[in-house]
């Protein structure tokens, strides 16, 4: 990680111009692509799970710029006194994973980029080849790390259900609970509006839908590190 990465404010988004910003687009709609061919068979079932996750949380670098504000909010509100005093360290944990995720998730993203600037990449148009997309990722992230971040997804996947699936409350009644100072946000608040909503839609299969992707980002890393010996 750079310096000026490790610099970086948790929860802002990454200062990246030039080629390695278009380098970076590429590489988010190559691995936008990616995960809609993984899981297209939930394509109908989980169009709502769809829009979510490209609109509010792996968001384009375009976007990621314009809700930084929020994911800002969102770090300093998980990390804020009154708020760890008013909540349990599990909810701690859990949101320092959320936290950790963006940050590998956008590292990981932005090194790949600045890596196929360096293969000589076209900025034109064309899509990532595949070939040097590979490459890159090899180049730049590593086994251990990769595992870490799907750790991470599923962490804050887990929270979702919990949250959907056992806390003894509804939306109106956790808003009517939170102090106000922690509303202040509106992206932020959006944002978790619209987690509770889509999440508890899909309430009854929120368990089935995280072994599904632990198995197939798992078989994915497997795929681009091979298997480890003995897997």
């Amino acid at each position: 990680m750079s310096e000026r990465e490790s610099r970086r404010i948790a929860g802002a988004a990454p200062r990246v111009d030039g080629d390695a910003r278009r380098a970076w687009i590429k590489v988010y709609e190559y691995q936008k692509a990616r995960l809609e061919r993984t899981y297209s068979d939930f394509e109908e079932s989980g169009e709502d799970l769809h829009k979510f996750f490209f609109e509010f949380v792996y968001l384009h670098p375009d976007r990621r710029v314009r809700y930084e504000k929020r994911d800002m909010s969102f770090v300093r509100i998980s990390r804020n006194w009154l708020f760890r005093k008013l909540t349990t360290r599990e909810l701690h944990a859990y949101l320092e994973k959320t936290i950790l995720l963006q940050h590998m998730t956008d590292a990981f993203d932005v090194r790949v980029a600045r890596n196929l600037v360096a293969q000589g990449v076209p900025s034109g148009n064309e899509p990532v080849p595949d070939a040097a997309y590979r490459r890159a990722y090899l180049a730049e992230t590593s086994r251990p790390e990769r595992i870490a971040q799907i750790e991470s997804v599923l962490k804050t996947f887990e929270l979702c259900n919990r949250i959907v699936n056992e806390l003894p409350l509804n939306l109106e009644q956790i808003l009517r609970y939170t102090p106000k100072v922690f509303m202040r946000n509106t992206d932020l608040l959006d944002l978790c509006i619209q987690a509770y909503h889509t999440f508890t839609r899909h309430g009854a299969r929120l368990n089935e839908y995280d072994a599904v992707l632990r198995e197939r980002e798992m078989d994915y890393i497997d795929s681009m590190f091979g298997k480890e010996d003995g897997a």
